[in-house]
This record gives structure tokens, C-alpha cells and sequence, in this order.
């Protein structure tokens, strides 16, 4: 009888060592690789949303510095200069689609009319739509900033167009509102 207890406690015993056995063999080959793939994708969403965030503090600093420089700059290089809108305005559309062919993005010009800002000056109002990858439209905003002409900023957004791994592959539409110096009403 003891021999049948020995027996059956030794079937038992092989038994759930192979049930362990498989088991592991199971989550090893099988739900190890799922469990693999869903990190790397709760990762990489990670790492996307940590640089959207990044993205709209670095909007919402451009806009907060904008706000401050604003008040200053447009009236300070307004009144130092007189400029011919008409030239100004061609040798700016000349240069943004310079730049806009470097920065490998898509752009189109749209005029949003000429404002009195009071009775010395006007300014002129633009929006430039973009369409790229987010690397070349941050780019390509960031020479818009360096170039030579007075332009001030007053609106910018980003809206991506598809989720990708690589943000940087990002296709996204962008839409800067910005003022040119216009006409001179009065010599100062």
C-alpha cells in the first residue's frame, strides 16, 4: 500500500512539474512577446506625450514673450523707418518661400488686410499655412523669426496630422498670423 502512495505522489509530483513546465514554456514564447510589444508601445506613447507637452510650453513661452515684446518693438522700429509696403511686401513672399523650399515644407501665403494702428503708421496682416514634418516646420518658424524684416508674430498653432513612432515624422498643419510694418502716415 505504501508502495501505491509512493507511486501515486510520484505521477503526482512529475505531473505538476510538467504543468509548471508548460506553463512557463506557455508565457515564455507566448505572452512574454505581447507583454514586450505593449511596453514598447505604452513607451514610445510615453515618450510622444512628454514631447507634445514639451511643444506647447515651448508655444506657450513664444507666445508669453511675443505678448511682452510686442508692445515695445512693432512702435520702435515703426518709427525709426519709413517703408515701401509694396517692396517690403515682395521681398518678404520672396524670402519665405526661399526658406520654405529649405525647410522642405509645403506653405501658402494668405493677405488678412491692412490696419491703422493710429495716425502714423499701418501694419500688414498675413497668415502663413504650413504643411510638414514637425522638425522642418519648427524650422522653418524659427527662420521666419531670424529674418531681417520686421515681422511680429501674433498667432501660432500646431496640429498633428498622424500619430507615428517618430515625432520627429510627424506629418503636421501649422498657421502663423503675423504684422508687417505697412505705410508711414507722417514722417516722425
Amino acid at each position: 500500500m505504501s508502495s501505491i502512495n509512493s507511486k501515486f505522489y510520484l505521477q503526482i509530483s512529475i505531473l505538476i512539474i510538467m504543468f509548471c513546465l508548460l506553463t512557463g514554456l506557455i508565457l515564455s514564447f507566448f505572452i512574454y512577446p505581447i507583454i514586450k510589444k505593449i511596453h514598447n508601445q505604452a513607451y514610445s506613447y510615453a515618450i510622444s506625450s512628454h514631447q507634445v507637452k514639451d511643444l506647447t510650453n515651448r508655444q506657450y513661452q513664444i507666445e508669453k514673450t511675443l505678448s511682452q515684446i510686442k508692445k515695445t518693438k512693432s512702435e520702435k522700429l515703426l518709427e525709426k523707418v519709413s517703408i515701401n509696403s509694396e517692396a517690403l511686401l515682395i521681398n518678404f513672399v520672396k524670402i519665405i518661400e526661399n526658406i520654405a523650399n529649405q525647410s522642405h515644407i509645403q506653405e501658402s501665403i494668405n493677405w488678412l488686410g491692412e490696419s491703422q494702428v493710429n495716425q502714423k503708421y499701418s501694419v500688414l496682416r498675413f497668415q502663413i499655412q504650413i504643411n510638414g514634418s514637425l522638425e522642418n516646420v519648427l524650422k522653418f518658424v524659427q527662420e521666419i523669426e531670424n529674418i531681417p524684416t520686421p515681422i511680429e508674430i501674433q498667432e501660432m498653432s500646431i496640429v498633428r496630422n498622424n500619430k507615428t513612432k517618430s515625432d520627429k515624422n510627424s506629418q503636421v498643419n501649422a498657421s502663423v498670423t503675423f504684422t508687417l510694418p505697412g505705410r508711414m502716415f507722417e514722417k516722425i
